[in-house]
């Protein structure tokens, strides 16, 4: 059983909901305390006598698929993306083959439940899990415990790293919850570097994970810049479509007219973009968010050459096209095709709670890019990972 120092990476009203749709006898009175602390300890003693009871109200299996999903999921809202290389299986692979493959290994703890005793060291695996959909492997999942941290709140908390082998697009994602890598501090950057050598196979602790073949390649730092860049370009050409239709009527042609009215011996294409981008600025500050049915860019970061060249942001996530500095960078953007950081909201299709939109930050980092997931997306965390990842693998070079 995970302890309660794994429990506090929960939050108490998920918790209280679980409880009230899998209800386990006198639960309410039995988890009243003083204090926050004392109220995990008891929760955790519920959880274990409710396991370790003969006849049980809720089952392991349910338990445990609360579990993995807070833990795999719901909290992980900072992700390091890589490619791999290779692998020992694919998305055509046979499920039973794989699923024969991991069981016979059981220092890969397959389908393990959260429920049973587990060591507690750091760099532990827990569980490995496969995902699948119509047949066919979607990826490999692994729960590992790396770290104990010590936060304002508790004296002591497991921290996890949840590892997705994604098959569907050639992907390895380390997910960590930024406010525990905060806390870690210079720590992180070992942990990265560790994680990225047991997954390789090259330490002790990675030896279990050698046989499968798996080879975490870095990202190119242009080919995420480039690939960031694109996820900017779409969003930000879709939404100056929906400016220029409530632009005047014939507006170069207007603007060209000025131009020649003011004596200039040549009318230049920049010179009428300039002005339209001002007219075009003044548009945006007219419309509202439901304009921009497909979403919009909230924030950037762009650099020329190692120079910082400009950064922008809304402070309510807002769409960035009245912004000054977006139309004054706009066409120097697009000429380098690149861009270090971009803030993106989208918009979900037929999204199954209600919770319409994915809001991330894209950043390219060294040798991978970080998709770092904002403002209640705690909500239908799988499948926004899943549109998000679409989205950076339709640019990400294989």
């Amino acid at each position: 059983m995970i302890t309660v120092s794994t429990f506090k990476n929960i939050q108490l009203q998920d918790f209280n909901k679980f409880l009230e749709a899998n209800p386990i006898p006198e639960w309410k009175e039995k988890i009243k305390a003083d204090t926050i602390n004392a109220r995990y300890i008891a929760i955790h003693k519920l959880f274990t006598d409710e396991i370790n009871a003969e006849k049980r109200s809720v089952s392991n299996e349910t338990i445990d698929a609360f579990l993995f999903e807070h833990l795999f999921y719901t909290y992980k809202n900072y992700q390091y993306v890589y490619r791999f290389d290779d692998f020992k299986f694919t998305a055509e692979s046979s499920i039973d083959s794989v699923r024969d493959y991991l069981s016979e290994r059981t220092e890969l703890c397959y389908n393990r439940l959260l429920t049973e005793q587990a060591n507690t060291d750091n760099f532990t695996l827990h569980t490995t899990r496969i995902e699948e959909k119509a047949g066919k492997l979607i990826s490999l999942n692994f729960l590992m415990k790396i770290a104990d941290i010590r936060t304002m709140r508790f004296p002591e908390v497991d921290v996890y790293v949840a590892i997705k082998v994604d098959l569907v697009n050639s992907m390895i994602l380390l997910k960590f919850n930024l406010t525990q890598l905060e806390l870690l501090n210079s720590n992180a950057t070992k942990i990265l570097i560790e994680l990225k050598r047991i997954l390789n196979g090259q330490t002790q602790a990675g030896h279990k994970f050698e046989p499968l073949n798996i080879n975490l390649s870095s990202l190119n730092e242009k080919d995420a810049k480039k690939t960031i860049f694109k996820l900017f370009e779409e969003l930000s050409l879709d939404a100056e479509d929906i400016i220029n239709a409530h632009a005047p009527s014939e507006a170069d042609v207007k603007i060209s007219k000025f131009l020649d009215q003011m004596g200039l011996s040549e009318i230049k294409s920049d010179y009428i973009q300039q002005i339209k981008a001002v007219i075009y600025q003044e548009i945006s500050s007219a419309l509202t968010i439901s304009d921009f049915k497909n979403g919009w860019v909230y924030r950037f970061t762009f650099r020329e050459g190692l120079t910082t060249k400009a950064s922008s942001r809304t402070d309510d996530y807002s769409p960035i096209y009245n912004s000054k500095i977006y139309w004054h960078l706009k066409e120097l953007i697009f000429k380098e095709e690149e861009m270090q950081e971009a803030g993106l909201h989208y918009t979900l299709p037929n999204p199954p709670d209600g919770s319409n939109y994915v809001l991330v930050r894209l950043e390219s980092r060294s040798d991978c890019i970080i998709i770092n997931y904002y403002h209640r997306m705690r909500y239908n965390r799988k499948g926004k990972e899943e549109f998000v990842l679409q989205k950076l693998n339709k640019h990400l070079p294989k």
